[in-house]
């Protein structure tokens, strides 16, 4: 299978690939892997419960106050694999799932105020047809909508389109994707924050 990217000839797009300097790496890919941000602030998880794909990773972001990340097999016996970070503030902590089950968590220094979390993670059957697309050093664009279409080239039928906020560092995933077709991808990001 192959993909064929087109570039527009359009301004706005010759300026993202110049200003931003995006690499872009596109795979049909064999796991889908996601990134899912929680935020830790005010004794909560925001979201406390996420249900992800095995592969996927989970990041948390310590907004405000005093806490840690604690889903270790020790406090919980039945999480598949242990996982958690140290308490304090301003920190980040990334842990990549890869083993199907259920999963909690808590603060410590906060579960009895109901700080707590759950993790659901399934088997990652639906990675065929699937497009990832990655894209880094978007630091300029940061918080712009991104929309991504990819349009089947021998019948003109966009196959998927996917909205997303930017991040300095993030990936979209389109489905739709068949074996011996061939495909455009456009993206288009909003630089003026005016649509």
């Amino acid at each position: 299978m192959k993909a064929i990217f087109t570039l527009k000839n359009d301004a706005r797009f010759k300026k993202l690939m110049m200003l931003a300097a995006v690499l872009i790496i596109a795979v049909i890919t064999s796991s889908a892997q996601e990134k899912h941000i929680v935020e830790v602030s005010n004794n909560v998880f925001t979201p406390d419960e996420l249900q992800i794909a095995a592969g996927d990773t989970v990041e948390w972001r310590n907004i405000e106050g005093i806490h840690n990340v604690n889903g270790s097999q020790g406090t919980f016996p039945e999480n598949p694999e242990s996982f958690g970070n140290s308490t304090g503030s301003g920190w980040t902590y990334s842990h990549v799932f890869n083993i199907a089950g259920s999963y909690d968590y808590r603060c410590d220094p906060h579960y009895t105020l109901g700080m707590t979390g759950k993790i659901e993670v399934t088997e990652n059957d639906d990675v065929e047809g699937q497009l990832a697309v990655n894209f880094v050093g978007m630091t300029p664009h940061v918080g712009q909508d991104l929309w991504l279409a990819v349009v089947n080239k021998n019948t003109g039928m966009e196959v998927d389109r996917v909205h997303a906020v930017v991040e300095e560092e993030f990936m979209v995933h389109a489905h739709g994707i068949e074996a011996g077709e061939s495909y455009n991808v456009d993206f288009f990001a909003d630089f003026n924050e005016n649509g």
